[in-house]
C-alpha cells in the first residue's frame, strides 16, 4: 500500500468480511500507508482499474472483478488454501480470470496448486518471496528467563503443542515460550500445559505488527514448528534480527532455510532438537549469524521491485488489448 501510494497511484482497499472489513485490525494501517478504506457498495472498477487479490480468501471477489478489470492474485496460503479450493470447485476459475498469480515459493505451483493450474500459460504464474526490512540500530535484549517466542494462528496446524512438549523437556532451565496469534484451536494437550505451568508459556493473543517484532526482537530463539507454510514470515523477521532458528523440514523452506547450515530443522511433530539451541551458545550464535546473512537477501525493496514489473507486464498486456 505505501509502495504503490508513494508511486502516486490512488490506492483503495476493500477489506474482506473475513478481516472485520473497515474495523478490522489493519485497516488504520492502509489508511496510513495512504489508502482510502471502501465499502462493497463503492467497489466499483473499470478498465482503468487494476485489482490485487490478496490470500486465497478473495477467489470469488476476482472472479467477480475480472469480468470489469485486470486482477492480480496474491496467494499466501500452501496446503490449506489448496484444500479451501477442493472443497469449493466453483472457487477455482480465479486462476484462469487472473491476469498474473503470485506464489511466495515456487514449491507452491509443482507442490500444492499443480492440478488447478493445468493449462495456464507459463507467464501468468510469478513467484515473489515476502520481504523484510532491517530493523533500526539498537535495542537489547530485556533481562530475565531464557525466551523462546512463536508466531502464527493457535491451531492444530502450527503444531504450538509440539513446542510445548520440547520446553517442558527441559524441566531444569528457566524457559519462557511466547506463542503469539490469534487463538481458533487450542489443542487439549497445550491448555493442560499452559495450565500446569503458566510462568513458562504464555499465549498473548493476537498482537500488534509492531509489537510482535519487539517480542521477536526480545527472544533468545524463534521457532516455528508449523505442519505447513507458505514462506512465512516469521523466520526471516527472526533472522534479520539476527535470532536462531528452529523450524519443521516443510518443502517450501527448500533453498532457503537448510538445516545445519542457518537454522534447526526437525520433523513435523517433533520439535526436540529446540534443546541443542537451548543449551548450546556458541551454536545460537553462529545459527543467529548464519539466519541473519540469508534473511538480507529477502529485502522488502526486492520483493517490491518484483511486483512494479508484474504489475507494468499486466498493464502492458491489457494496454495492447484495449
Amino acid at each position: 500500500m505505501e509502495h504503490l501510494a508513494g508511486q502516486g497511484h490512488e490506492v483503495l482497499a476493500l477489506p474482506h468480511p473475513r478481516a472485520g472489513g473497515a474495523a478490522g485490525r489493519l485497516a488504520a494501517r492502509y489508511v496510513r500507508a495512504g489508502a482510502r478504506i471502501i465499502e462493497p457498495r463503492d467497489a466499483y472498477v473499470d478498465s482503468r482499474t487494476l485489482v490485487i487479490c490478496n490470500t486465497i480468501f478473495a477467489a470469488e471477489e476476482l472472479i467477480a472483478a475480472s469480468a470489469f478489470s485486470r486482477c492480480i492474485w496474491w496467494l499466501h496460503e500452501a496446503a490449506h488454501g489448496a484444500a479451501i479450493l477442493g472443497g469449493a470447485p466453483h472457487l477455482a476459475r480465479a486462476f484462469a480470470c487472473a491476469s498474473a498469480v503470485i506464489f511466495p515459493a515456487a514449491y507452491l505451483i509443482d507442490g500444492v496448486y499443480r492440478s488447478f493450474l493445468h493449462g495456464l500459460p507459463h507467464e501468468k504464474l510469478h513467484v515473489v518471496a515476502n520481504g523484510v526490512d532491517e530493523p533500526p540500530p539498537g535495542g537489547k535484549r530485556a533481562e530475565g528467563p531464557f525466551r523462546i517466542v512463536a508466531v502464527g494462528t493457535i491451531q492444530d496446524r502450527k503444531r504450538q503443542q509440539d513446542l510445548a512438549r520440547a520446553i517442558d523437556a527441559l524441566p531444569d532451565l528457566p524457559l519462557q515460550c511466547r506463542m503469539i496469534g490469534q487463538i481458533e484451536e487450542l489443542d487439549a494437550e497445550l491448555r493442560r500445559r499452559i495450565e500446569a505451568r503458566p510462568d513458562r508459556f504464555q499465549l498473548t493473543g493476537e498482537l500488534s505488527h509492531e509489537d510482535t517484532l519487539a517480542a521477536i526482537g526480545e527472544a533468545d530463539i524463534l521457532a516455528q514448528p508449523s505442519a505447513g507454510e507458505a514462506l512465512p514470515l516469521a523466520p526471516l523477521e527472526g533472522g534479520i534480527r539476527g535470532k536462531p532458528l528452529v523450524l519443521s523440514n516443510l518443502p517450501v523452506y527448500a533453498d532457503i532455510w537448510r538445516h545445519g547450515e542457518n537454522c534447526l530443522m526437525h520433523a513435523v511433530g517433533d520439535a526436540d532438537l529446540l534443546a541443542i539451541l537451548v543449551r548450546d551458545e556458541a551454536l545460537r550464535a553462529r545459527f543467529a549469524a548464519a539466519a541473519l546473512a540469508t534473511a538480507r537477501l529477502y529485502r522488502s525493496e526486492v520483493m517490491l521491485a518484483q511486483l512494479d514489473q508484474i504489475v507494468a507486464r499486466v498493464r502492458l498486456s491489457f494496454a495492447k488489448l484495449i
